[in-house]
């Protein structure tokens, strides 16, 4: 009878993989189906006999997994928001009737966080390099390379303004107590900034830079 469902196309729910305010990456979605089958399996060797996955539809806004277990879902949504942060919601739908009692569906919207590890933000007046992005928001201050850390439903109002990958190398012309001198990638002018906590570079050689709208930062 669950071969027979399972090869039939029968689901009791659907998990709809999305990220906040932006478009989830082919890795996210890779990862949420793979958290789903192993999910399935795990919960099929435990009796869970709907512990199947009926279809999988990757979508450019994220991936649609349709589930033979209602249960199931849940724990994959459990999961998915464990390792990769982010939060979901459940609404159900009326499909019909068995045996007079209703029979409904469970679509589970499952939100990834909006910003991801490489991230830089700003919040609250403050430029901070995301770390890595789960139930906390982990990363550092790129103005003195302090430890940001704050739980991810209170990282409210906060702009992306550039990633990682934008900055460019650049000459550290000198180092005092409390700031360093490097060339402007743009102007190649001398510009003092405020020493990150830790930092080890040697005048005269190339460094990691970032201008943004707020200012250059040395990473």
């Amino acid at each position: 009878d669950m071969c027979s469902r399972e090869a039939g196309g029968y689901f009791e729910a659907i998990i709809q993989v999305r990220a906040t305010g932006r478009l989830p990456t082919e890795e996210e979605k890779r990862r949420s189906v793979a958290i789903a089958r192993e999910t399935m399996q795990q919960m099929k060797k435990k009796g869970d006999r709907l512990a199947f996955i009926t279809d999988t539809q990757e979508l450019k806004e994220g991936a649609d997994l349709y589930m033979g277990s209602m249960n199931a879902s849940k724990q994959v949504c459990r999961l998915i928001a464990s390792e990769m942060g982010g939060s979901y919601s459940e609404s159900p739908s009326l499909v019909g009737m068995k045996d007079g009692k209703n029979v409904y569906r469970i679509t589970y919207s499952m939100r990834l966080p909006e910003f991801r590890s490489g991230d830089i933000i700003r919040y609250r007046e403050k430029v901070i390099e995301i770390k890595n992005s789960g139930k906390r928001i982990n990363g550092i201050y790129l103005e003195d390379g302090s430890r940001f850390t704050i739980p991810a439903e209170e990282l409210k109002g906060a702009e992306k303004v550039a990633h990682i990958n934008d900055a460019v190398m650049t000459v550290l012309v000198s180092i005092e107590e409390h700031a360093i001198l490097v060339l402007d990638p743009r102007t190649y002018e001398t510009v003092a900034i405020k020493k990150p906590v830790s930092f080890s570079a040697r005048a005269g050689s190339e460094i990691p830079v970032l201008k943004t709208l707020y200012g250059l930062f040395a990473l």
